[in-house]
């Protein structure tokens, strides 16, 4: 996953504009937390440009978020996570995992977020979640939610059948010896 956000002192309307006719949060099954900080609009482009929750298996999609403060808020974070076909987590990560930091959110502040995400899944339908949080004294790999929306989709990876997938399951990095 990579991560962008827009610089401090505006956004780019063009792609404000496209994230909130695209929006796909209005299909999440389920949404909670404090809403200090709101995900506004999310916006999903597959490989080909297409606003569509389709992706071909290894490559790499966007997925845009519209974030906007209801209050002060000194350390947001965003992240994505993808569920199978029997909602196991398969993967999910954000901007804390990645290390990017972003700035303190003012209240009526808006923000636009890109995350860059390669499905190195096999093929097959997921969903996935969007999350706006902040970092908890509980722990690292606790936070607060402010804004989650759940079960998105259906995401359909895909592959042509008639080949060998490269992989089954989840990518990992994988050498073979063999030898003589």
């Amino acid at each position: 996953v990579g991560v962008s956000a827009e610089p401090i002192g505006g956004v780019n309307e063009a792609l404000k504009a496209e994230i909130l006719a695209n929006n796909i949060l209005r299909h999440a099954r389920s949404r909670h937390g404090a809403r200090d900080v709101e995900i506004v609009g999310a916006a999903f482009v597959n490989e080909h440009g297409v606003h569509a929750l389709v992706v071909e298996m290894l490559t790499t999609a966007q997925v845009h978020l519209f974030l906007k403060a209801r209050k002060f808020v000194a350390q947001p974070t965003v992240g994505i996570g993808i569920f199978d076909r029997m909602n196991n987590l398969i993967f999910a990560a954000g901007t804390q995992q990645l290390r990017v930091d972003m700035a303190p959110m003012q209240p009526g502040e808006e923000r636009l977020v890109t995350m860059k995400v390669q499905f190195a899944v096999h093929p097959g339908e997921y969903t996935f979640q969007l999350a706006c949080s902040e970092p908890s004294p509980d722990g690292p790999n606790v936070g607060f939610h402010q804004d989650w929306h759940e079960g998105l989709g259906p995401l359909t990876v895909h592959f042509n059948n008639n080949e060998t997938w490269p992989f089954y399951g989840v990518r990992l990095p994988l050498e073979i010896i063999v030898h003589s």
